[in-house]
């Protein structure tokens, strides 16, 4: 997250509100191993970032970039995460036995059964995302995905969506609301 590098993979991202104090009000997100943030050193402590880490901004909260390092919020070190030793410091692209792809803090919505109100649902894509056409309002998978801007960015459903099932192709869309970098893509979309 450096002024021209991308995450082309953030795997998960996150914005916990509840009881758990260490989990409380922040937004965590995690890279993949083919990250060039992997390896790089996290702001405030300087440790070297792993696939297994959740960070979190280095001002604290999502904004438009460039930006810095991210630093680290939660360790690969903390308890049920592990991660062999050999995994630590190495750049992105080495892969490793430990990568987060997703992250619940035991906090997430139940979703019923039955409809869904518009923006009710938060989702993150890898780079290689192109979507369906029938997104309203971009930015959306479709504009970022032939940009290459669309992995770990965060979307949401701009409409209500019916109770299932349904099929492929519905034309719900989606509505981009996180930028991973926050820089404008070629897509013309910040």
């Amino acid at each position: 997250m450096l002024n021209q590098l991308r995450l082309p993979g953030i795997a998960a991202l996150l914005v916990a509100a509840g009881s758990t104090a260490s989990a409380q009000s922040h937004t965590y997100f995690s890279a993949d191993w083919l990250s060039p943030t992997v390896g790089m050193p996290a702001s405030g402590s300087g440790t070297a970032i792993t696939a297994g880490d959740l960070m979190t901004p280095a001002s604290g909260i999502p904004m438009l970039g460039p930006l810095a390092t991210p630093a680290i919020g939660l360790t690969h070190a903390a308890p049920g995460l592990g991660l062999l030793p050999g995994c630590i410091g190495v750049p992105g692209g080495t892969p490793c036995r430990v990568e987060v792809d997703a992250v619940s803090f035991g906090m997430d919505k139940y979703f019923a059964p039955g409809p869904q109100a518009a923006g009710q649902l938060h989702f993150s894509v890898d780079l290689y995302a192109r979507g369906a056409f029938g997104a309203p309002v971009p930015p959306n998978v479709t504009t970022e995905g032939p940009a290459l801007d669309g992995g770990g960015d965060v979307f949401l459903n701009p409409r209500s969506i019916p109770a299932g099932p349904i099929g492929p192709g519905a034309p719900f869309g989606n509505r981009g609301i996180f930028d991973e970098d926050g820089m404008p893509s070629t897509s013309g979309y910040t």
